[in-house]
C-alpha cells in the first residue's frame, strides 16, 4: 500500500512538473512568433517556418531576393522566378486553383496565398496558417514596404530588406524627379480580347502614377470604380482619353510568357491618340505587370523599363 502511495505521489509530482514546463514554454513561445497583417486582420505565425508554400509571385520575389527558404510554389512561373522550376520545389497548384489534396499531404508550416485564390482561403487555412499580402495602390510605397518587412521578419532579415527597399525607392525617386518636370500625361491599359481597359491612379495597373508620379491622362469615375465585376460600363475610347504616353499590357501573352508588338494590337482608336502620333505607344512585359508586379524584383524591372522608355536612361 505504501508503495502504491509513493508511486501516486511520483505521478502527481511529474504531472505537476509537466504542467509547469508546458506553461513556461508557452510563456516563452510568444517571442517565437511574429504578427503579420493578413488582408487587414492580424495573424500570429511561428518564426523561421521551414516548409513554406508561396503562391503570391510578388512575395516569392521577396523570398528570392532575401534568400529565404521556399518548399512549394505554383505549377507555372514567370521567367524571372525560373529558379523555382527546379524539382526540389513542390508544385502544388495554379495561381488561381491550389491543389488542396496535394497541399494536405505536403503539410506546410505556412501558406502564402494569392488574391486569385480567395475562394480557397478557408480550405488552405484549415491545413496551415495562411496569409494574403495585399498592396494598397493608394499608398503604394508604404504598402510595399510593410509587405516586404513582414516577410523578412519571419527570419529576422529586416535589415537586409531595408537595404533593398531603400535602393528601390532611390531609383524611383530619380524617375520621379524627371516626371515632375514632364508635362505629358499617361495611361496604362489592359488588353483583353478586343477591349482596352484603362487604369488610372489607385487602380491595379496605376503603377506609373502611384509609384513614379507620372501625370494621369485618365481618372476612373466613381461609378466605374464601385461597379461589380461584369457590370462595369464600357471603357472610354483611347482617342477620347488621348494620352501622350500609352502603356499596353496584353493579358493573353502575359499568361503565355510572350510579348506582342504594338502593330499586333494596333487599332484605329489607338492611331488617333497623341501617343501613337508621337511614337509613344509601348507594350510592357505582361509577366511582370500582370502576374507579379508588386515585389522587389518586378517593381525594380518596371522602374527600369518605364525610365528607359520615357527618358532613355
Amino acid at each position: 500500500m505504501l508503495s502504491i502511495k509513493r508511486n501516486l505521489y511520483k505521478v502527481a509530482f511529474f504531472a505537476a512538473m509537466g504542467l509547469f514546463v508546458t506553461q513556461n514554454t508557452h510563456a516563452q513561445s510568444k517571442s517565437d512568433y511574429v504578427t503579420l497583417n493578413n488582408a487587414g486582420q492580424e495573424i500570429e505565425v511561428l518564426k523561421n517556418p521551414k516548409k513554406v508554400l508561396v503562391f503570391d509571385l510578388s512575395v516569392l520575389e521577396t523570398f528570392q531576393e532575401l534568400d529565404l527558404p521556399v518548399a512549394g510554389v505554383p505549377n507555372s512561373l514567370p521567367k524571372h522566378l525560373e529558379k523555382y522550376e527546379a524539382s526540389e520545389y513542390a508544385k502544388l497548384g495554379s495561381l488561381k486553383q491550389p491543389d488542396i489534396k496535394a497541399i494536405q499531404e505536403f503539410q506546410p508550416d505556412l501558406i502564402i496565398s494569392a488574391g486569385r485564390q480567395n475562394a480557397y482561403i478557408d480550405s488552405l487555412s484549415s491545413i496551415a496558417p495562411t496569409v494574403v499580402f495585399n498592396v494598397d495602390n493608394n499608398d503604394f510605397w508604404s504598402s510595399l514596404e510593410q509587405n516586404v518587412l513582414e516577410v523578412a521578419s519571419l527570419y529576422g532579415k529586416e535589415d537586409q530588406a531595408k537595404v533593398k527597399l531603400k535602393a528601390l525607392k532611390d531609383k524611383a525617386e530619380s524617375v520621379q524627379a524627371k516626371s515632375a518636370k514632364d508635362p505629358n500625361k499617361a495611361v496604362t491599359v489592359l488588353h483583353v480580347g478586343n477591349r482596352f481597359m484603362p487604369h488610372g491612379p489607385g487602380a491595379r495597373f496605376g503603377f506609373v502614377h502611384d509609384a513614379l508620379d507620372i501625370k494621369p491622362a485618365y481618372l476612373e469615375s466613381e461609378k466605374s470604380a464601385s461597379a461589380q465585376k461584369g457590370s462595369r460600363p464600357a471603357p472610354m475610347a483611347l482617342s477620347q482619353i488621348n494620352p501622350d504616353y500609352l502603356f499596353i499590357i496584353d493579358r493573353a501573352t502575359a499568361i503565355n510568357g510572350e510579348t506582342k508588338t504594338v502593330e499586333e494590337v494596333l487599332t484605329d482608336d489607338i492611331r488617333n491618340t497623341e501617343a501613337y502620333k508621337n511614337g509613344k505607344v509601348f507594350i510592357v512585359p505582361g509577366q511582370i505587370w500582370y502576374l507579379a508586379g508588386s515585389g522587389l524584383i518586378s517593381v525594380d524591372m518596371k522602374i527600369d523599363d518605364i525610365n528607359q522608355k520615357l527618358y532613355g536612361n
